[in-house]
Parts: C-alpha cells; sequence; structure tokens
C-alpha cells in the first residue's frame, strides 16, 4: 500500500535549520548595525558638544574685547581682530571682529562686529590612510 501526503522529517528539520540560521544572522546584523550607529552617534555628540563650548569660548571673547573697548576706548590691534578656538583635533572656529565706530549724537558707545563666523578644518592636523592591502 501507498502512502500519499506524508512529509518526510527530514524537510521539516532543514526548513527549521534554515529559518534559525536565518533568524540568527539577522540578529547579528542588527547588533553590528545598533553598535555602529551607537559609535556614530557618540561621535556626533562629542562634536556638537566640541562646537559648542567653542561658540562659547568665542562669545565670551568677544564680550571681553567690546567691554575693554568700550572702557579704555582702545582701537583694536591686529592680534585681537581674529582668533581661533579649537573644536576638535581637525577643527577650529575661526572668528574675526572689525571695529564699529560709535555715534556721539546718540550716545552710542563704539563696539566691535562679527565679519568672520567659520568653522575650519585643519589639513595639516591628520593624514590620510592611503593604503590598499593588496596580497601579492
Amino acid at each position: 500500500m501507498k502512502r500519499r501526503g506524508t512529509v518526510h522529517v527530514g524537510v521539516s528539520s532543514l526548513l527549521l535549520i534554515f529559518l534559525v540560521l536565518s533568524l540568527v544572522s539577522f540578529a547579528v546584523l542588527s547588533l553590528a548595525n545598533a553598535t555602529a550607529d551607537l559609535k556614530r552617534a557618540r561621535r556626533y555628540a562629542e562634536r556638537t558638544t566640541g562646537y559648542y563650548e567653542a561658540c562659547a569660548r568665542a562669545q565670551e571673547f568677544i564680550a571681553e574685547v567690546e567691554n575693554a573697548l568700550q572702557t579704555s576706548g582702545d582701537a583694536l590691534t591686529d592680534e585681537i581682530r581674529a582668533k581661533d578656538f579649537p573644536v576638535s583635533e581637525t577643527q577650529y572656529l575661526h572668528v574675526e571682529l572689525a571695529p564699529e565706530t560709535g555715534d556721539d549724537a546718540s550716545g552710542t558707545p563704539p563696539g566691535i562686529t562679527v565679519t568672520s563666523w567659520q568653522l575650519v578644518t585643519n589639513e595639516n592636523a591628520y593624514t590620510l590612510d592611503e593604503s590598499l592591502p593588496v596580497f601579492p
């Protein structure tokens, strides 16, 4: 007598093994992706924190220069006109100032104007890895 419609145990075992391997590979890929995202988020947070710390130092510098300019009435020197604030090992915030004349009629004291507020990448601070490891 012939049996019809039977499923062999071997086919279901192979299907189960394939399903488990697929789920494990997707889990490993998800874990690797999550780890890469975490590293990227930490680097971005460090860069953002460094940028805002440099901005705060630049604002303090501008306030000091403006206060000194109003109290002493001296003109801006070349060394005070521009200053760099480090953001990271490869970037810095470049700030340039220009004097602003006061208006004697309205009683406005002399001040300064920010002419440049630029994030600059220092190309000399890093070297690119241009090697290509190839088997001979």
